[in-house]
């Protein structure tokens, strides 16, 4: 029987590579994983609610403190689930999760700078949909692990704060769609 990192190499991994896109197997793959979840999670939420483009919420004190204390919770989330975070993306993930606030925040702010060189217009996909106004996929992000929260009796007071106010919005933009449809607009 081939191993299942086998079959995954042959099947997805080498034809990827071949196509000239970079692709690796990881034996880890939830701390891939949860790593990339903690800081999309983040930019999810005050996309959202600043309606900022990313550089400019994350170099804001307010916005930068606030990212960091959503990702820091979803770190004593990922703690409760068993799943060690890594530093291997733009944010030092796991060094922001387990340092003290004021750190996570200076993590952030750093971040922001780099964006606001490299893409000062770049705006999280979350933001785009909120402008088009589309539907938000806040039930699948900040949704899940407010319910993982309750769950495992992790306490996340940002992130449930976050969500809930962007399930409003959510809500309304639902019910606008709605009344597009039935042509009450």
């Amino acid at each position: 029987m081939i191993p299942y990192l086998q079959l995954y190499e042959y099947f997805c991994q080498a034809p990827l590579v071949r196509a000239g896109l970079h692709a690796e197997v990881s034996p880890h793959i939830q701390t891939v994983e949860w790593s990339k979840y903690v800081m999309i999670a983040g930019r999810i939420a005050l996309s959202g609610l600043t309606r900022l483009a990313t550089a400019q919420f994350l170099n804001d004190p307010d916005g930068a403190l606030l990212m960091a204390r959503v990702m820091q919770e979803l770190g004593h989330l990922t703690a409760r689930l068993g799943i060690p975070l890594e530093d291997s993306g733009p944010i030092p993930i796991k060094t922001l999760c387990s340092g003290s606030l004021a750190e996570a925040v200076e993590h952030v702010r750093q971040f922001g700078a780099v964006m606001a060189a490299r893409a000062p217009a770049h705006k999280v996909s979350t933001l785009q949909d909120l402008e088009r106004g589309r539907r938000l996929e806040v039930e699948e992000t900040l949704g899940y692990a407010v319910q993982k929260g309750v769950e495992l009796d992790v306490p996340l007071p940002t992130v449930d704060t976050c969500y809930r106010l962007l399930a409003g919005v959510n809500r309304y933009l639902q019910s606008k769609e709605q009344e597009q449809r039935e042509g009450r607009v």
